[in-house]
């Protein structure tokens, strides 16, 4: 068996090559890092603009549906249509769950100004006072939090008459 002397001047060379390797797993490391980072925040911010224009898209869509619009009019909503929504959706929520998902959809009565200052009920709709009994009608809440919300003007249509009011979409 035969020994190998060590040199210093071999070992040297072998700490330059492990420092060397070690430097650029270093430099690898943290282009991986702050590649993934970016690519992260880029996604989030798809993400969110992606929301936002499916609420819009469906703030639109819910402005000119039949289920909720005037015959031959656009930008406007029958508040009578709007009441046999309410009527129905109570015992079909999970339907328009997976359709609208996390969301809070309102329609607010703007002009003339509403004598009271509380949501719309079914019993509501009822009276002789309506659209005057109240301010805002909840068409469907789906979730609770913070978000951030996308309105659209809309002429309100009840026995004859036309109202102002506005289409908020929450997004949470």
């Amino acid at each position: 068996m035969t020994v190998i002397p060590c040199t210093k001047k071999g070992q040297i060379h072998m700490m330059e090559t492990l420092l060397v390797l070690f430097m650029c797993m270093l430099l690898l490391l943290g282009g991986i890092y702050f590649y993934f980072t970016y690519s992260t925040s880029s996604l989030e911010q798809t993400a969110e603009s992606l929301t936002e224009e499916e609420a819009t898209v469906l703030l639109n869509t819910l402005i000119n549906s039949a289920e909720f619009s005037c015959p031959g009019k656009k930008n406007c909503i029958d508040l009578i249509k709007v009441y046999a929504f309410l009527k129905m959706s109570r015992s079909h929520k999970e339907a328009y769950q997976g359709y609208w998902g996390n969301k809070k959809i309102v329609l607010g009565h703007l002009y003339p100004q509403p004598l009271e200052e509380h949501s719309c009920s079914l019993s509501d709709f009822e009276q002789t006072e309506f659209p005057f009994n109240c301010k805002e009608t909840v068409l469907y809440e789906g979730g609770k939090g913070y978000g951030y919300l996308i309105n659209s003007p809309v002429s309100l249509y009840y026995l004859e008459h036309y109202y102002i009011g506005v289409l908020s979409i929450y997004v949470y």
